[in-house]
């Protein structure tokens, strides 16, 4: 059976990761969360003290990061588990304002990303997972989601469905977020294949991507 290359993109919180990790283990593939890679150069600056703003200390820094996945999906940041660090509210506060925004990053982390996904058999998601990462794949898939349901979403993650929390979340993450990423969101969303998971299931999101997926496996 042919390999192909998977791109999931969308907004904050519609559902990539949950998606590409779901279709990813029904077909056996391999999963790459190329979000955790601007993470990762987050998370470094930020232990070094490389304030974000300092475009030109930030490109110097790239020289010093290494970062791989191992086979059961644990980010390594020069060598070191950093699953955990990359996921907390301070990192979230400073990656898609500060250091996803930085070209040279953006190429850095395009390009860690290419190599990773170049033998096929991949599914992908995040930040210009179809456009600029893999262009190549078979099938690109774009994830909508009401704002409000992904600020509810994110809320959840965090353990909490309190209403002002969530509309907290609302102004201060995923808002400010697709701000920041309109012009990312709009080339993503014309080159994939539009799925609402406003009113879906885990389960309801995954099967229709699978679904697509094997349709062109089979082809």
């Amino acid at each position: 059976m042919k390999k192909i290359t998977i791109a999931i993109d969308g907004p904050a919180s519609s559902g990539k990761g949950t998606t590409a990790r779901g279709v990813a283990d029904a077909l056996d593939y391999k999963y790459l969360d190329t979000g955790a890679l601007y993470r990762m150069v987050t998370l470094y600056c930020h232990q070094n003290k490389i304030d974000g703003r300092d475009a030109a200390a930030v490109t110097a820094a790239l020289t010093n990061i290494s970062m791989e996945f191992t086979t059961d999906g644990k980010a390594l940041l020069n060598g070191v588990d950093v699953s955990k660090e990359i996921r907390t509210p301070l990192i979230n506060s400073k990656v898609s304002t500060k250091f996803a925004r930085n070209p040279d990053v953006r190429i850095f982390v395009t390009n860690q990303s290419k190599e990773i996904v170049a033998e096929g058999g991949y599914v992908l998601d995040g930040r210009d997972a179809g456009a600029a990462i893999a262009p190549q794949a078979e099938l690109k898939i774009y994830l909508d989601c009401d704002a409000a349901e992904r600020a509810r979403r994110r809320a959840m993650d965090f353990g909490t469905d309190d209403p002002e929390k969530i509309e907290t979340i609302l102004h201060e993450i995923i808002l400010p977020r697709d701000e920041a990423d309109v012009e990312t969101i709009r080339v993503a969303k014309e080159q994939g294949v539009c799925i609402d998971t406003t009113k879906l299931s885990r389960e309801e999101q995954i099967n229709q991507v699978k679904k697509m997926a094997l349709a062109i496996i089979n082809s």
